[in-house]
């Protein structure tokens, strides 16, 4: 029997893969004053700023830190 496979299946768990390996790639030892400001209980967080400052980099050092168990599904990184 000849196994069919789901391409958007495949396609969500390579990003969240992705998205695993970056997550642990980050270092937390330096955290912006900005990340303390940040009220990160809030349904949705918008940051904005100019390219290269260190947005997304913030939101993955956010996903690392969390005391919280949050699931990767859960959180939406935008990046253009």
């Amino acid at each position: 029997m000849v196994k069919k496979y789901d391409m958007s299946n495949v396609a969500i768990d390579n990003l969240i893969e992705i998205s695993r390996r970056r997550i642990e790639n980050v270092e937390t030892h330096f955290l912006r004053e900005l990340y303390r400001d940040v009220e990160w209980k809030s349904r949705l967080i918008l940051l904005k700023g100019c390219r290269g400052v260190g947005k997304t980099y913030m939101m993955l050092q956010r996903l690392k830190s969390s005391d919280e168990k949050v699931c990767i599904c859960h959180w939406i990184i935008f990046i253009s």
